[in-house]
């Protein structure tokens, strides 16, 4: 299956796509998308009763699935995290966060995003953990530009029960889906060169609305990569403006992919 979904559901200038609906945002986004990426257990880990209430919203939409992003207390101190620190973090994660959206049969899998910073020494860490995670779905994001450490990573990760992220940016235009791992999992940042490598930006640098050509031309590279796996996930991460729910919509009509199901009745 081919699902596609937004990096996170809920920002204040989603105004367009929100259009004054009654239902919350999370409700009227899983109405909408058969998947989410949730960022905000990267930067905090919430409580096990507000996840609950996450999948109490989407109880009702049959085959919805949320992928979780690992905290950023893990992924950006692999290289140095004292082993009793991360059991005591990722217990929590998997507290909180893994386990209420498996129980309900929702969960996809866990994203882990290494900094700019990871290197050769990370990789026995970043092995442990991944192999620590008892969850079906791994995807690893690298964003380091060390060619070794990169083929190193690729050729542990599966053996690690990974699936490389595949990435599109100003930094590296998607040409082709990872061949790496069971299912296939897209994240598209924006192309926003202006902005991508200032330090200052902030989420400025996501700013950007991807063209209908630039949409076409992924589209016609994901039908022709996706034979040999399970699922391809595709997560639109250029937020800003509402970018993101607007060309994911347009990529879904245009791979004719998955749509939410509420009972029997397929949704627009």
């Amino acid at each position: 299956m081919i699902l596609i979904g937004c990096s996170g559901y809920s920002y204040p200038d989603w105004i367009s796509f929100y259009r004054n609906s009654r239902s919350d945002k999370l409700s009227f986004y899983s109405s909408r998308f058969p998947a989410v990426e949730i960022n905000t257990t990267f930067y905090a880990i919430p409580s096990r009763g507000m996840v609950e209430s996450w999948v109490r919203k989407t109880h009702g939409i049959r085959n919805f699935r949320y992928v979780l992003k690992v905290p950023r207390d893990i992924s950006h101190r692999l290289g140095s995290i004292k082993e009793p620190e991360l059991l005591k973090i990722s217990g929590l994660f998997s507290y909180n966060c893994i386990d209420p959206i498996r129980n309900a049969g929702q969960l996809a899998g866990v994203l882990l995003q290494l900094p700019p910073s990871a290197d050769d020494s990370w990789v026995d860490m970043i092995g442990s953990f991944m192999e620590s995670l008892n969850v079906s779905g791994k995807f690893l994001e690298i964003r380091s530009q060390i060619e070794g450490f990169w083929k190193c990573v690729e050729k542990l990760s599966e053996g690690w029960g990974v699936s490389m992220v595949s990435v599109d940016s100003p930094n590296n235009t998607l040409k082709q889906i990872h061949p790496r791992g069971r299912s296939a999992y897209i994240r598209l940042h924006g192309r926003n060169s202006r902005l991508w490598n200032d330090g200052n930006a902030g989420l400025s640098r996501y700013h950007y609305d991807y063209s209908r050509a630039e949409l076409e031309e992924i589209a016609g590279m994901i039908n022709r990569d996706k034979s040999g796996f399970e699922d391809v996930y595709i997560f639109f991460n250029n937020h800003p403006g509402g970018n993101a729910p607007r060309n994911a919509l347009s990529l879904m009509e245009m791979l004719d992919s998955e749509r939410p199901f509420t009972g029997q009745s397929r949704l627009a």
